[in-house]
């Protein structure tokens, strides 16, 4: 694996263009700092120009790390010409993160061919066995940890759908084996740390290791982000240091920061 020792050989990176970042509020920052741990997972299974990705890290690496001002510049995938006309019919594209998804129309179609492959590898009849396939959930049938769940909006009261998920989650839970994952959420002073540590742009400078199949020295990692040297490379070889816990934590699996963003698609 290629050692990076010099600045000169991340030609891409510049620490000036992180600036926006004293600027955006705590629910952005985050919602920065999980771009960047999904576009990081993503950079140890491919390389990020085969991925879904590929714009939001070619842009960090033109020098725009902003992500939010890289979505709104982003082209349109002309697989999806239609949209423009489907935004003139004011069809909407509903509010969504990880833990909450509504199904969209092209997954109705995925969920369905699996279906009926299912029933194919089972040799089971629909005309035969309809009876008893309709009453099987599809999380069951398919051993899928996702529900597909219809919530009437127009006749139950958001009360009323708040108590029924209350109830019914434990019991799914169990019928499927599937245990609530514990989770380590943020708190509000490492929202901060963040800031203060430069966690984005370390993250950037990680992913591109990742990706290229690098390693950064620590002493360019310090000068790359803290070039006037208020963390240096002391700090970044201790794996107790501070910033290198911070990162441990934004990292690992049962970190979120769901109880503090806002809903949106990542």
């Amino acid at each position: 694996m290629k050692r990076i020792k010099s600045r000169k050989d991340i030609p891409w990176f510049d620490i000036n263009n992180y600036d926006y970042i004293r600027n955006i509020d705590d629910i952005a920052l985050l919602e920065e700092v999980i771009m960047r741990t999904c576009i990081y997972e993503h950079a140890g299974e491919e390389r990020i120009d085969k991925s879904g990705n590929s714009f939001i890290w070619s842009e960090i690496l033109n020098g725009q790390p902003d992500t939010e001002q890289s979505f709104n510049n982003e082209p349109l995938d002309p697989k999806v010409s239609q949209r423009s006309e489907l935004k003139q019919q004011q069809l909407k594209v509903l509010s969504s993160n990880e833990a909450v998804n509504p199904v969209p129309c092209a997954m109705l179609d995925h969920y369905h061919s699996r279906l009926k492959e299912k029933e194919n590898q089972q040799k089971l009849s629909a005309k035969d066995n309809e009876q008893e396939i309709i009453k099987f959930s599809y999380s069951d049938f398919m051993g899928d940890t996702s529900i597909i769940c219809n919530i009437g909006l127009d006749n139950y009261t958001d009360d009323e759908i708040l108590m029924a998920l209350k109830h019914h989650l434990p019991l799914w839970r169990k019928d499927l084996n599937i245990s609530e994952p514990k989770k380590r959420f943020i708190k509000p002073a490492e929202i901060e740390k963040i800031r203060d540590y430069r966690i984005i742009p370390f993250l950037d400078l990680m992913i591109w290791e990742r990706d290229m199949d690098v390693t950064i020295t620590k002493s360019v990692m310090a000068t790359c982000v803290f070039p006037d040297g208020e963390i240096g490379e002391v700090d970044l070889a201790n794996r107790n240091g501070k910033v290198n816990n911070l990162l441990d934590i934004i990292l690992s699996e049962d970190f979120s920061v769901q109880k503090s963003t806002r809903n949106f698609d990542y």
